[in-house]
């Protein structure tokens, strides 16, 4: 009588039910489910702009909020790294147990905010200052790339994270809110992804792939989704400039 939240989370949400209800009300008027109709099944697929089904490239210039930097950065060290410690994906859950849009997730902190925070503030979101995680030390090729980045964009490195999406998982539409984000640019190195890496930004979608680095706005409302039964790997990391 009702979806499950994600293949691996068999909670099953009140609108969840009522969404499957309406629609049945709405299939019963049709002729194929009147009595005696003969049965059909059809391949359920989740509701994907047509945009999203397109390679990124065939309108990467018309786009207002992505841009590609980088379209064949050599991913294969930092692939070797992030494989020869899979364990760390379990090491901090705090990311998909407190944020709700992120609870498809897997999180490795590299670079976080610094602590303890300045006196009177209460949330990460405005905390400016960053340093290096303890689990830095085990992504040494990761990070190094980061930096390099940074220097070539004459930035300033921020936080960095290494990102797992589930199989069919999404990253729900949100916006990234407060004083850090206000001023820093975001930017995604696609380390794995199957099937391409979906994201939206606004109304726009793109597909990106493996050893892209792409630019885009998360001060705007933005959400992500992983097409491929694989888990999806992005580096995610910020620049001040």
């Amino acid at each position: 009588g009702a979806i499950r939240t994600t293949v691996y989370d068999n909670v099953i949400r009140v609108d969840n039910v009522q969404h499957c209800l309406m629609a049945l009300l709405k299939l019963r008027q049709l002729p194929a489910f009147q009595p005696g109709a003969a049965p059909h099944v059809a391949q359920v697929t989740p509701a994907i702009p047509l945009a999203m089904t397109a390679p990124s490239s065939a309108t990467a210039s018309e786009l207002q909020h992505f841009r590609v930097m980088h379209k064949a950065v050599d991913i294969e060290p930092l692939l070797a790294e992030i494989d020869a410690d899979s364990s760390l994906w379990e090491y901090n859950t705090s990311r998909q147990d407190r944020i709700t849009v992120q609870r498809e997730t897997h999180s490795i902190y590299l670079r976080s905010a610094a602590k303890p925070f300045p006196p009177g503030v209460t949330s990460s979101n405005d905390v400016h200052a960053s340093r290096p995680t303890q689990l830095a030390a085990h992504f040494p090729s990761v990070l190094a790339w980061a930096e390099q980045f940074a220097a070539a964009q004459q930035g300033e490195l921020g936080r960095a994270t290494l990102v797992r999406l589930a199989p069919r998982g999404r990253v729900y539409r949100h916006i990234d809110h407060g004083e850090y984000y206000r001023v820093r640019d975001r930017y995604h190195l696609v380390l794995r992804s199957p099937a391409g890496s979906l994201l939206c930004a606004g109304d726009e979608w793109v597909r990106m792939q493996p050893g892209e680095c792409w630019w885009f706005n998360n001060k705007i409302p933005h959400e992500a989704y992983n097409a491929s039964d694989d888990c999806r790997i992005h580096l995610i990391f910020d620049l001040q400039r």
